[in-house]
C-alpha cells in the first residue's frame, strides 16, 4: 500500500518514513535503512521525526552489524532527540558502545556520560559503562 503511494507522492517523507519502519518490523534492514535514510534527508520532516529515522537506522544498523554506519546514525540521533524522547537513553548506550567497539574513546566517553547523567535504571549497563569509562582514566 505504501509503495503504491509513493508512486503517486514520490520523495513524500512521511510514506518513505513508514516504508522504512514496515521493513524494519519485517527485519529487512538494508531495505529499512534505504527509505529511512531518505526520509531523514528531507528537509520538510520535523526533527523529531528525523530523530525517529536516525534512531530506527541506528538500531538497524545494529542488526546488520555495520558499527560506523550505526554510530553515525545513532549520532545524528542524539543530536537531535529531545531530553523526553524515551529511547534516547537507551540510544545514548548504545553510541558509546558502539564507540567503544571503533575504539573511539572520546565518542564511548561522551556519548556514556551523558547516558549516566539521566540516570539509568538498568544497573547491568551501568555497571558495564562505569567499568570502561574507568578504563580511560
Amino acid at each position: 500500500m505504501l509503495l503504491s503511494a509513493l508512486v503517486l507522492r514520490p520523495g513524500d517523507a512521511a510514506i518513505l518514513d513508514g516504508i522504512g519502519n514496515a521493513y524494519f518490523g519485517k527485519k529487512e534492514y538494508a531495505r529499512a535503512v534505504e527509505y529511512l535514510a531518505k526520509a531523514a534527508a528531507s528537509s520538510s520532516v520535523p526533527e523529531a521525526q528525523r530523530a525517529e529515522a536516525y534512531h530506527t537506522m541506528g538500531l538497524a544498523y545494529n542488526e546488520l552489524e555495520n558499527l560506523r554506519a550505526e554510530a553515525a546514525a545513532l549520532t545524528n540521533a542524539v543530536t537531535l532527540a529531545e531530553d523526553d524522547t524515551p529511547w534516547l537513553t537507551d540510544a545514548l548506550y548504545m553510541l558509546g558502545d558502539a564507540h567503544w567497539r571503533l575504539n573511539n574513546a572520546s565518542g564511548a566517553k561522551s556519548a556514556w556520560k551523558r547516558y549516566l547523567a539521566r540516570s539509568p535504571t538498568n544497573a547491568v549497563e551501568v555497571n558495564a559503562v562505569r567499568r570502561r569509562l574507568l578504563q580511560y582514566n
